[in-house]
């Protein structure tokens, strides 16, 4: 039985098979559950943007996916803040320690059923596979 769930999505891919699942799963188990939205960290021509213009552009690539986190909310009936986003530089490294700090036990994460061992996983999903401590639940997306 789980007691956290952890699940990772794309907000610019194909979501509902994975929320699905993990709301279904959260739901069964009677298991908290947390959402979380990896965004690259913030670069330009020059490098990483910093001081106040980094912050506003984070600012600007949270309200641009605000109104997309609101209504996946709405319509699976979770709480406000159950969708987070963070910004970091590998998606994997950012999902693992996310997941440790947070004391989940089963991660949830969408797959890409494309063609060889990485690509079929997706390189995002094949990472959290082998480097999780806890279960993951890879959740196939068509697209």
């Amino acid at each position: 039985m789980y007691k956290k769930i952890v699940t990772a999505i794309d907000l610019y891919a194909e979501v509902k098979p994975v929320l699905d699942k993990a709301v279904a799963l959260a739901k069964s188990n009677n298991a908290d559950l947390e959402i979380i939205y990896i965004s690259e960290p913030v670069i330009t021509g020059y490098g990483m943007v910093a001081g106040l213009e980094h912050m506003n552009t984070e600012l600007a690539i949270r309200e641009e996916l605000y109104p997309t986190i609101v209504n996946l909310e709405k319509s699976y009936q979770l709480a406000r803040g159950t969708i987070n986003v963070i910004f970091g530089s590998g998606p994997v490294d950012e999902i693992i320690q996310y997941v440790e700090k947070a004391g989940a036990d089963l991660i949830v994460i969408g797959s890409h059923g494309r063609h060889g061992l990485a690509l079929f996983l997706g390189a995002t999903a094949n990472g959290v596979l082998h480097r999780a401590k806890t279960d993951v639940l890879s959740v196939r997306i068509d697209q």
